[in-house]
């Protein structure tokens, strides 16, 4: 057969057709790009399900926090109100306290001062020696004519309602002059005896006034102020606790 004219005389390449191997090689490789796929969508399956329990156990760590705070919170109020009850009751108890101790203080007061009424008729004397046997009363009396310059008559008509020695006597043996008191019936005797000690300066003996140990003791803390007012040539005197320095009293703390 005449080819047309103006036609190519040469042929065009005939088409390749795939064998079936080329085809398995092309399905295996697809296979296994697929295993590679579903592997990894099992992961993201694994790792969705473990976000999705870590949501979960959040979530349930949430509302316990939640509630333990809740709790905590509750705990703290009771404690709070506890603590506020306690301090109401401390405070009432404290109150009682101080109101017993200022009775009790008052009530020392006034046994201080019962006591210092009891002592009122008496005067501690001192510098006397001890004898065995003595009769003190006799050497007391013939000290006040003698030392304290009274009138005999006067010094017999006293009435004293108890003489006797202070403290216990020596175990050893050893003479003591133990001071002694004198308890007057009248406080006048008192006075009119009390008032001749100037007499006693520089002759070992001594005189004064009994007081219960707490008046004693603030007794003996107002004296330096006493002696320092009396060198300023200041009227001063002591009257049961309380020192007067030209009529103004100064009480001892």
């Amino acid at each position: 057969m005449a080819s047309a004219p103006g036609s190519s005389t040469a042929t065009s390449p005939a088409h390749h057709t795939p064998s079936n191997s080329d085809i398995m090689s092309v399905l295996k490789c697809l296979e296994v790009k697929l295993d590679k796929v579903e592997s990894r969508l099992q992961k993201l399956d694994l790792v969705e399900k473990k976000v999705l329990s870590f949501e979960k156990d959040l979530k349930l760590l949430t509302v316990q926090v939640h509630d333990s705070n809740k709790g905590f919170d509750q705990r703290m109020t009771d404690i709070d109100e506890r603590v506020n009850r306690f301090e109401f009751i401390s405070a009432e108890y404290q109150s009682r306290i101080d109101e017993l101790e200022r009775e009790n203080l008052n009530l020392k007061d006034k046994v201080t001062y019962l006591e210092s009424q009891s002592m009122r008729n008496n005067l501690v004397f001192g510098g006397f020696p001890e004898e065995s046997g003595e009769n003190l009363e006799d050497k007391f009396r013939k000290f006040l004519v003698k030392d304290l310059k009274l009138a005999q008559n006067i010094v017999d008509s006293m009435k004293l309602e108890r003489i006797h020695r202070m403290g216990v006597p020596s175990s050893d043996g050893s003479q003591r002059k133990r001071n002694f008191v004198v308890k007057f019936t009248f406080f006048s005797d008192r006075e009119l005896v009390r008032r001749q000690k100037h007499l006693l300066k520089e002759t070992g003996f001594l005189l004064h006034e009994q007081f219960p140990p707490e008046i004693a003791a603030r007794r003996r803390k107002l004296m330096p102020q006493l002696k320092e007012a009396i060198k300023d040539n200041k009227r001063a005197w002591l009257v049961y606790d309380t020192l007067y320095i030209e009529g103004k009293p100064v009480k001892c703390n």
